[in-house]
């Protein structure tokens, strides 16, 4: 025999229970495929990583000063106390290491986050790459 708590879960489910306001109901759908990221496809069209600036726009913007001429250029780490430029950054992809602090990430956006302290969303926010619905 089935306890009494089991019972009522396995007959009744949240669309079943709902259907006797179809504005409640059509409420609670929208907020449970919204709160879902990794199902809801809403979710994934508001990041778009092809708006992200390249890495020489964003790092004119914050004057650096480069030395160098191939693709991966050194400048002075923001990171820690820095008396020589010890801070590689690619300027194609926006990769970039620091082999004084350690400090390293895949691109524009992780500089951004590690240089601002701030969270994901709030950079790429920041950035233009997060839109809201």
């Amino acid at each position: 025999m089935i306890p009494q708590k089991n019972r009522a879960r396995q007959g009744c489910t949240p669309y079943l229970a709902l259907t006797l306001n179809p504005e409640r109901t059509l409420n609670l759908k929208a907020e449970i495929m919204l709160s879902d990221f990794n199902k809801s496809t809403k979710y994934k069209q508001v990041f778009d990583l092809k708006k992200l600036p390249t890495p020489a726009e964003y790092f004119a913007g914050l004057d650096y000063q480069f030395k160098g001429n191939g693709t991966w250029r050194t400048t002075i780490c923001p990171f820690h106390e820095d008396s020589k430029p010890s801070l590689a950054v690619h300027m194609d992809k926006g990769a970039f290491k620091c082999f004084s602090c350690g400090t390293k990430g895949r691109d524009v956006l992780a500089f951004h986050r590690l240089l601002h302290k701030m969270s994901f969303v709030d950079a790429c926010k920041d950035l233009g790459v997060w839109e809201a619905l």
